[in-house]
């Protein structure tokens, strides 16, 4: 009996060592801070004169994406992302949260200003 508590006990030590490592060594991947790279729209606020707009940019592949509260994927080797949205006159807000599984959200806001030429907009 006294045999199989000492094996119990090495057993447990080892799972814990292993875990331990397991961790350390995916610190970054599992709890880091997200890094998130916004190629379009390219500043805080931006002017457009066409109805469709396409926002674009790269996260870490392992990381999940949301735009105004939804999903938008990645591509899974690169972490580059892009979404078309038809934008509405005036001023159009995207909300990017970049997700890491253990770690904390990353936010940021961009914003289009949609001006029709002529101040309206021709639909065909």
């Amino acid at each position: 009996a006294l045999r199989t508590k000492k094996h119990v006990w090495i057993s447990v030590m080892l799972i814990g060592l292993l875990l331990v490592l397991y961790f350390g060594m995916n610190a970054n991947r599992l709890f880091g801070r997200q890094t998130m790279t916004i190629h379009q729209p390219a500043d805080d606020i931006i002017l457009s004169n066409v109805p469709e707009f396409m926002v674009s940019g790269r996260i870490s592949p392992q990381d999940k994406l949301s735009i105004n509260h939804e999903e938008v994927y990645n591509d899974p080797s690169t972490g580059t992302f892009q979404q078309r949205y038809t934008l509405q006159a005036g001023l159009n807000t995207f909300e990017f949260v970049v997700r890491r599984f253990l770690g904390k959200e990353t936010k940021e806001v961009r914003q289009v200003i949609y001006q029709p030429e002529n101040g309206y907009e021709i639909r065909k």
